[in-house]
């Protein structure tokens, strides 16, 4: 049992021994922790509480700013996503209107269709009223065709449909 303590430890573990000890002068910003009657592991155990602490607080900073960075992207990906879903409502708007739009030309197709049978059995003198009439629809559904053209969808706050969607136009048709 002869063996001494002191050469089981791993130098590495503790800076003050590695470095020598700490004399008085060597160096002046480590000149604070010498104490006299504190014995090597204490002293390289305040300088390693030293270095954590200013990890630390590097860290706390890193952290910080991090968080700061972190919500600042949330918002701006919140922000696109109601602008997002303002454009989907307005294309889903659209879509609609454009399969009413649809369903009015092939109703008018179809008439049309109808009528030119009906014309070339009866004659065309007999059916020129509806023909008529079927012209009209026929110049609604252009002009409804030409205003439904597509448009750029407007940009708003998030949060807020556009004026010209809301339900002040369900009032005008």
């Amino acid at each position: 049992m002869g063996m001494d303590i002191t050469s089981r430890v791993d130098e590495s573990a503790y800076p003050v021994r590695a470095l020598g000890g700490i004399r008085s002068g060597s160096d002046p910003s480590c000149g604070q922790l010498e104490s006299p009657g504190l014995s090597p592991k204490s002293q390289a155990a305040k300088i390693r509480l030293q270095q954590l602490s200013e990890q630390n607080g590097v860290m706390r900073e890193q952290k910080h700013d991090l968080q700061r960075r972190v919500a600042r992207a949330k918002l701006e990906v919140e922000e696109r996503l109601d602008r997002k879903t303002a454009e989907n409502f307005i294309l889903m708007e659209d879509n609609e209107e454009l399969l009413d739009l649809m369903a009015q030309v092939r109703e008018l197709v179809d008439q049309r269709e109808g009528l030119k049978a009906r014309g070339k059995r009866e004659g065309f003198d007999s059916i020129k009223a509806e023909v008529e009439v079927l012209r009209k629809k026929r110049t609604q559904l252009r002009f409804l065709m030409d205003r439904s053209k597509p448009r750029p969808a407007p940009r708003t706050s998030p949060g807020q449909m556009p004026a010209e969607y809301s339900s002040s136009e369900d009032e005008n048709e």
